[in-house]
């Protein structure tokens, strides 16, 4: 998966990534609470996208994604904060993953203009 974005950036971009000179490194930052997918350059190269040359020294990475992972207490400040809440929430057996269908919070400004909004209620 990770790899496919080089060459997808070869594919559509016309680039030059020589996908055996990088390889998939995921770790996960305990302080950030969130797994990290990177894309390890294996040698010193020069990568061409276009007309721009991006240098790549050994171990120097391409970070391609975050998956934060919330316990419930962390999860609620989070979506609260950003003026939401839970409506619903899916979890597997052992309750270690959840899917959250999020919804404006009854305080947040926008909820009330989305109620009156026909193009926006009927989403």
């Amino acid at each position: 998966f990770n790899l496919n974005v080089l060459a997808r950036l070869n594919r559509e971009l016309g680039a030059d990534f020589d996908l055996s000179r990088f390889r998939h490194r995921a770790f996960f930052d305990a302080g950030a609470s969130r797994i990290e997918m990177h894309l390890e350059s294996l040698v010193r190269q020069s990568v061409r996208i276009g007309a721009v040359t991006i240098p790549f020294e050994p171990g120097e990475t391409i970070w391609t994604e975050s998956s934060y992972k919330y316990d419930r207490p962390r999860l609620d400040r989070v979506v609260g904060a950003a003026g939401l809440s839970i409506q619903r929430l899916w979890t597997d057996a052992r309750r270690r993953f959840w899917v959250a269908f999020l919804v404006p919070s009854s305080g947040c400004p926008r909820t009330a203009e989305h109620r009156a909004d026909p193009a926006i209620r009927g989403r």
